[in-house]
C-alpha cells in the first residue's frame, strides 16, 4: 500500500493486488511472471471520500480499466459501474434523499478515460487524474 498526502491536503491510499506471492512464486497460477495488478484507490478529502476499483483490462495486456468508482459526501453517495463488454454505465445517485438509478451507453470519451496503462509502482498521479476526469464527464462534477 502507498499513502500520499496530496497538495490539496487530501489523503490518497493506493493498493495493488495480484494472485502472485513473491514468497511462493512456484505456487502461482502464472509461473512466468507476476500478473498485472488490480489497483484500489481511496481518496479522503475534507468533505468527501472517493473510491475506485481498477481491474486488469480484457482488451489488451498492459492496460487497466477503471470499472467502479464512488464518492461519499454528507449529502449521500454517488456510484458508477462501467461494463465495457456491454458498452454501458450504471449510475446510482443517492445524494438527494432518494436513489436514482440510470443506465446509459458508455461513450467513446468515457471508455478512453477509463482505460489506462499500468502505472509503475508509486506512480499515482495518472490514477487520481483519471478518476477525477471520469467523475466530471459522468456528471458528478468536481470532488472537493
Amino acid at each position: 500500500m502507498t499513502a500520499v498526502r496530496l497538495a490539496d491536503d487530501a489523503l490518497l491510499l493506493v493498493t495493488r493486488h495480484t494472485s502472485w506471492d513473491r514468497h511462493a512464486p512456484a505456487d502461482a497460477r502464472y509461473l512466468d511472471e507476476p500478473p498485472q495488478p488490480n489497483i484500489g484507490i481511496r481518496l479522503y478529502g475534507a468533505s468527501h471520500a472517493t473510491f475506485a476499483t481498477i481491474q486488469r483490462s480484457n482488451e489488451q495486456v498492459g492496460l487497466l480499466a477503471i470499472d467502479t468508482f464512488e464518492t461519499y459526501q454528507t449529502s449521500g453517495r454517488w456510484k458508477c459501474y462501467l461494463d465495457f463488454d456491454a458498452g454501458t454505465k450504471t449510475i446510482r445517485d443517492e445524494r438527494r434523499g432518494e436513489t436514482v438509478v440510470t443506465d446509459l451507453a458508455l461513450s467513446a470519451t468515457e471508455r478512453d478515460l477509463a482505460i489506462l496503462p499500468v502505472p509503475a509502482f508509486g506512480e499515482y498521479a495518472i490514477l487520481v487524474e483519471r478518476v477525477g476526469s471520469l467523475l466530471r464527464v459522468m456528471g458528478y462534477g468536481e470532488v472537493g
